[in-house]
């Protein structure tokens, strides 16, 4: 896990960054979200024996022990976004059942 982490945050914090909008950035993410966000789409991209759903369950339920309605919104859609464009088959198939 922390090789991957290392070799592929680079990667990953721009897969964030390109979704985020209205003058947010990586560095204006709270850091509890931030890493959230990181080590979700890090397990999104290596453990493709769980399904993507279960993952954003497991980490907008960590979201939901820190931050308020409106912050778990915001990182349910970022995860999902990553999802989409990490497991685009899976998100797919899944969507149209």
């Amino acid at each position: 896990l922390i090789n991957n982490w290392i070799s592929l945050l680079p990667e990953i914090d721009n897969e964030i960054s390109q979704l985020l909008h209205d003058g947010w950035t990586i560095e204006k993410l709270p850091d509890v979200v931030l890493q959230i966000l990181r080590v979700a789409n890090l397990e999104l991209k290596i453990a493709s024996d769980t399904p993507f759903k279960v993952i954003l369950n497991e980490y907008v339920d960590i979201a939901a022990c820190f931050y308020d309605k409106q912050k778990v919104t915001f990182v349910n859609s970022i995860l999902e976004n990553l999802a989409r464009k990490n497991r685009s088959e899976e998100f797919k198939k899944n969507r149209s059942e």
